[in-house]
């Protein structure tokens, strides 16, 4: 299409596709993004486990469990052999289930491979009349350096961190930290360390150590995220998200600049028909695409990587803001499962022994072990209470400030009075259980002694 003036906009012939189309199809897969994430991340409340997003996160847990079950790995044997599909499970085991450099390295490529794209063709625009008021100041070829050394330096200290780890050294300062709420935790030894678990603590199988305060393991820091590190991991979060967002915010700016310039929408473009028409967004569009398609598709990208990111980054703030954790979210959701399934089986129960009753069969049903799991619950929903919910301010300073709490922890307990017990013996009171940092003198040599009663 020639433009009036004989200026010539140059376009894609083989491009025909509608601009309203072009962006439903963009509205279609960030809904899609926004919808998954969504699923993932509440489908299994009960809120939502009975309903539709409950039955799209069933759905896609079966579609991977046919995958990762043993159906899948008898058709591949049949296929490829014993000795190919033992290779494969080897290296599944090593991706998903053991510490290695994979997602780092795809991380660092992601990384590399975006600021190339980003330095060969949005560079030359950073000064792009900036003296103009649509211009480009070229302050941006700073911030890119800047925002981006400090996610790199910012992921360095993720993988880098101590998440918390708990040793023999350090379990009895650990165990000052938080108290047993003897619904989700109660005094037991962690049967590959040896000792003592606190409260809050979980062994990692990925990092094979118990990490205090757990949250999750992550695989693109190949490091786990607990009490000591949280605040580094959502800086993790927040400072990408950032440079997404800016990244691509600055790439939708450099464009308008682009159009600006170049005039494109005082143009007028030959209809097909004959005559003029001026320039319309859809024209601008696919010219951009066509003319700037590594610029387009970078800044896009982006934009969607940001929102997956911010929405991540938000939950995880939730999760302190009310201070639990991922792995406390699971707990809780199964244990209000297992008291709602308790209860229907009770009334099961209650209803099948009166119907004996009537009949009078006196002979006792063989139970079911999942049966008797389910009846050894003594909880009620009534009883299900974050007893470490301390209100958001404190609960955002125990997280993001962990050496100045645990600080804290250590001077009330030693200020603690001593107390005669029963026996005659002195002991000290119960140290607060409040805070969430790296305990800096633990010196204890010897294993914690407990009771192994659940």
């Amino acid at each position: 299409p020639v433009s009036a003036g004989g200026r010539e906009i140059p376009l894609a012939l083989g491009m025909q596709i509608p601009i309203p189309m072009a962006i439903s199809i963009v509205v279609v897969v960030a809904t899609l993004t926004l919808l998954v994430m969504y699923t993932l991340m509440f489908g299994d409340s009960e809120y939502h486990q009975n309903g539709v997003f409950g039955k799209i996160l069933g759905l896609l847990g079966r579609f991977a469990g046919f995958f990762t079950g043993p159906h899948f790995y008898n058709m591949v044997e049949r296929v490829v052999g014993a000795a190919c599909c033992n290779r494969m499970l080897r290296v599944q085991d090593y991706v998903f289930f053991q510490k290695n450099p994979i997602f780092p390295c795809i991380y660092v490529t992601f990384v590399s491979v975006g600021f190339a794209i980003f330095y060969r063709f949005a560079w030359p625009f950073l000064d792009f009349h900036q003296d103009k008021p649509w211009g480009i100041s070229g302050f941006h070829k700073y911030n890119a350096f800047g925002i981006v050394g400090m996610c790199v330096a910012i992921f360095i200290g993720n993988l880098k961190s101590d998440p918390g780890i708990i040793t023999e050294d350090n379990v009895e300062e650990e165990e000052k930290r938080f108290p047993y709420d003897e619904v989700l935790y109660r005094r037991k030894d962690c049967y590959t360390c040896k000792f003592n678990r606190p409260a809050r603590s979980k062994h990692c199988s990925t990092c094979d150590q118990c990490v205090s305060r757990f949250d999750h393991h992550c695989p693109w820091i190949n490091n786990c995220v607990g009490g000591n590190n949280i605040w580094l991991f959502l800086s993790f979060l927040g400072i990408h998200s950032f440079l997404c967002f800016y990244g691509g915010i600055l790439i939708a700016l450099i464009m308008r600049a682009i159009v600006t310039e170049k005039g494109l929408f005082t143009m007028f473009v030959h209809q097909s028909g004959g005559g003029l028409s001026p320039v319309t967004m859809g024209v601008v569009i696919r010219w951009l695409v066509h003319t700037h398609a590594p610029l387009v598709g970078l800044g896009f990208f982006l934009i969607m990587i940001s929102l997956v990111l911010f929405v991540f980054l938000m939950y995880h703030f939730f999760l302190v803001a009310v201070n639990t954790t991922t792995n406390e979210t699971f707990k809780w959701k199964d244990m209000r499962r297992d008291i709602k399934s308790r209860d229907k089986l009770m009334k099961r129960r209650a209803a099948a022994e009166k119907e004996r009753k009537e009949k009078g069969d006196e002979t006792e049903p063989e139970e079911s072990r999942e049966s008797k799991r389910l009846r050894a619950i003594k909880h009620e929903l009534a009883d299900l209470k974050n007893v470490y919910h301390k209100g958001v301010a404190a609960n955002l300073s125990e997280a993001l400030f962990p050496q100045r709490t645990f600080a804290r922890v250590r001077r009330e307990a030693e200020a603690a009075p001593v107390k005669k017990a029963k026996g005659g013996a002195k002991t000290q009171d119960e140290a607060p259980h409040a805070g969430n940092a790296t305990p800096g003198g633990g010196k204890a040599k010897s294993k914690s002694k407990t009771s192994k009663k659940e």
